[in-house]
């Protein structure tokens, strides 16, 4: 198994409710083939370093990840959520 785990700064302009629909979006990913759980949610923490969104994604192999990348939702979401108001991503993956 992978685990995927992203981390977004979030620009001091964006809405609330492009908020909500990146976390919406990033849950819609739970179609990707070889994803196996996917959730995510907004930062309540202080100790966040400026990061306002959260994304844990489970693949069943290193080829399901990369299978990911291009795919049509994670680019869709890419384009039209993700980018408009994220001021950086931290992105981390490990196998366990």
């Amino acid at each position: 198994m992978i685990s995927h785990l992203i981390l977004v700064k979030i620009k001091p302009e964006a809405t609330e409710q492009q908020r909500k629909d990146l976390v919406e979006g990033f849950l819609t990913l739970k179609g990707v083939p070889g994803v196996v759980s996917c959730t995510a949610g907004e930062n309540f923490s202080a100790r966040s370093d400026g990061y306002g969104v959260g994304c844990t994604m489970v693949f069943t192999d290193r080829d399901a990840l990369a299978g990911y990348g291009p795919h049509e939702l994670h680019q869709s979401l890419i384009a039209n959520k993700l980018r408009p108001i994220s001021d950086g991503t931290l992105l981390l993956d490990y196998e366990h």
